[in-house]
């Protein structure tokens, strides 16, 4: 991937944006989507080769994770130790692609997301996704919101790395009734 292009390319502001399809609760803090619950978070659709997301802020005293699904596919998991970093994902074909960004951890303080970046020849934001016809509200605790799926069995003390909202019964079963769900846990 030709990194100049990041640089060529002019940031797309992600609040108040109608090419992203909020996720779950939010807020908008400082400019930027703030998701405080597991499993919020957003959607977007493009064309291009990649994209780059640049992240507003995070204070708290656990690493948050954010998972990135690209088409379907789970993507990547990236640690959030500060909000500083910058999301990249690289070498899709060049088309069109559906992009889900969740937060899945569990913290009292947001994630925030500033803007984005795309990459390729013609790099377009498009229309945003679908949402479902149908919806799904899980109101749970921690295991609703996945807390453990990651853990081996011998650990006693809770860390945020051992915590995936996607891999919750309450995100697969949205998952499997094409719902779009909200979580409250």
């Amino acid at each position: 991937m030709d990194r100049n292009i990041f640089v060529e390319n002019q940031p797309i502001k992600l609040a108040g944006n109608n090419s992203i399809r909020i996720r779950g609760r939010h807020t908008v803090v400082n400019d930027c989507l703030a998701f405080d619950w597991s499993n919020s978070g957003f959607a977007f659709a493009f064309t291009g080769t990649g994209f780059l997301l640049s992240l507003g802020g995070y204070d708290y005293h656990e690493i948050g994770y954010v998972k990135i699904i690209v088409d379907g596919v789970r993507r990547q998991r990236f640690a959030v130790v500060n909000g500083k970093e910058k999301l990249i994902i690289e070498g899709l074909s060049d088309k069109r692609h559906r992009v889900e960004v969740l937060k899945v951890t569990e913290s009292n303080n947001p994630i925030l997301f500033e803007s984005l970046i795309l990459s390729g020849k013609d790099a377009t934001l498009n229309n945003p996704p679908f949402n479902s016809p149908r919806r799904i509200e899980f109101i749970g605790d921690s295991i609703t919101a996945g807390y453990g799926v990651l853990a081996n069995h011998t650990e006693s003390a809770y860390n945020t790395y051992q915590q995936d909202g996607s891999y919750s019964y309450a995100y697969l079963t949205a998952e499997k009734l094409d719902a779009d769900a909200r979580h409250i846990c």
